[in-house]
């Protein structure tokens, strides 16, 4: 079953990607691991990116106030366990710890949020009498930074308090600041973080929430729909018990797991570490009965009817395989199925492969053809031969079967600068090929 493009009237210049199923099935992206979360933190920059590489999980302290050993940052590291590099977005905000000092000197803390709490300054004699204090900052035991200065003025701001005030030092106990708060997080903060997910869609396999909140969850199941269909942005959402999502952009947890150390990590909680593993895993590679790294157990074992009723109601569930906890399936909520959305399309495996493809002809659109190539004859073969290397590629991994060159078609569009790609693939997890509309302008 063969469709076209009911109006080919995009305005911006890109790639536009229509997929749907036929009597065969499907496509992913070789790239992969870039994962996008709001957390509440307790320190750090408020409501902006910060990019946090897995090279990069041993000097968290410096930006996060924690090292990735505490549990303050467990959704960070078993977020990092699977993915390549996480955006983080602290989601709420706080007001700032400050302390006075003497007559002259306050320190205040950098970032609003508990943490500062944490902070403590204190100003030391000079032992050679120079007039000069040291003055030195700690966060619990921990020495930050140490300075030697006469005056407020010469006091320079480290990563960890800011020095205000003028005139001359004088000695201070250590003493810790106060006042430092974590603001309550609202509907708003999660909207604004989804603002700043778009900007950067087009690099993001995965985003997720770590709450239980129906409205925020309905709020990311608009975003994703509207990112995938309207957008043409390929990614998924992860979100904690939201099978009634239906759709195969949202990935619904069932139950938590216990990690090394016996420390429970909840279903909403789990979404860090499925987030991270849907976006690190390969176009090729199938997340079903994979291990979850360093868990111990399941939070709340299901018998096998149970497991297989929330698969059915498109879960994904936790289980023990002796002493492993492993993921029953890889499936996402999809659970109404049509001609244009078979069954199929509930496995996420597939769902990156068409995503992968989305990304890969938007990739070579954009940096080879468009206002480079004209929209001739030539110019659209020269298209149809590069998209044909990429499904060759994709083949050659073992992403797509049963691959021909007679499966991909490039046409000219509705207007003069438009063409239109036609592509059959199927995805190696698929008994059935996908056609897969392109307008590209």
């Amino acid at each position: 079953m063969s469709r076209t493009w009911e109006s080919q009237n995009k305005v911006r210049p890109g790639v536009y990607i229509n997929t749907f199923a036929s009597k065969q099935s499907q496509l992913a992206n070789p790239e992969r691991g870039v994962v996008s979360l709001p957390l509440e933190l307790n320190w750090g920059k408020e409501r902006e990116m910060i990019e946090i590489t897995s090279a990069d999980v041993n000097n968290l302290f410096d930006r996060l106030g924690y090292n990735i050993t505490d549990d303050e940052l467990i959704l960070i590291k078993e977020t990092l366990k699977r993915s390549k590099t996480l955006l983080l977005y602290r989601v709420n905000s706080g007001e700032k710890a400050t302390k006075k000092y003497g007559a002259n000197l306050t320190a205040t803390a950098v970032y609003g949020g508990t943490r500062g709490n944490d902070i403590a300054v204190e100003v030391l004699t000079d032992v050679d009498n120079s007039g000069k204090f040291i003055v030195k900052t700690y966060i619990d035991t921990k020495l930050v930074d140490e300075q030697n200065a006469g005056k407020v003025e010469e006091l320079k701001a480290n990563k960890f308090v800011t020095f205000s005030g003028t005139g001359a030092l004088a000695a201070a106990t250590l003493t810790k600041l106060s006042g430092g708060t974590n603001t309550a997080v609202v509907a708003e903060n999660y909207s604004s973080f989804l603002v700043e997910v778009e900007k950067r869609a087009r690099e993001i396999n995965t985003i997720g929430y770590i709450g239980v909140d129906s409205a925020i969850k309905a709020l990311f199941k608009v975003f994703i729909k509207r990112m995938r269909e309207e957008e043409q942005c390929k990614m998924q959402a992860v979100l904690e018990n939201y099978p009634e999502a239906d759709y195969e952009g949202i990935i619904s947890i069932k139950n938590g797991v216990i990690i090394s150390g016996g420390r429970q990590v909840s279903a909403s909680e789990c979404v860090a570490y499925v987030a991270g593993a849907t976006a690190g895993a390969n176009v090729n590679e199938s997340l079903t009965y994979s291990a979850y790294d360093g868990a111990i157990d399941v939070s709340t074992i299901l018998t096998g009817r149970e497991i297989a009723d929330e698969l059915k109601k498109g879960n994904v569930v936790f289980v023990r395989d002796g002493n492993l906890v492993k993921i029953e399936q890889d499936i996402n909520t999809l659970t109404t199925f049509t001609d244009e959305k078979a069954k199929t399309f509930r496995k996420n495996r597939v769902v990156r492969v068409l995503d992968g493809f989305n990304r890969d002809v938007k990739r070579i659109y954009n940096d080879f053809f468009i206002g480079k190539v004209d929209n001739d004859e030539s110019g659209r073969n020269a298209l149809r031969n590069e998209i044909l290397k990429l499904a060759k590629f994709y083949e050659s991994i073992g992403a797509i079967q049963n691959f021909s060159s007679e499966d991909i078609k490039v046409k000219k569009g509705t207007d003069k600068d438009s063409a239109v790609v036609v592509s059959a693939i199927q995805p190696t997890d698929s008994v059935e090929k996908i056609y897969i509309n392109v307008e590209v302008l």
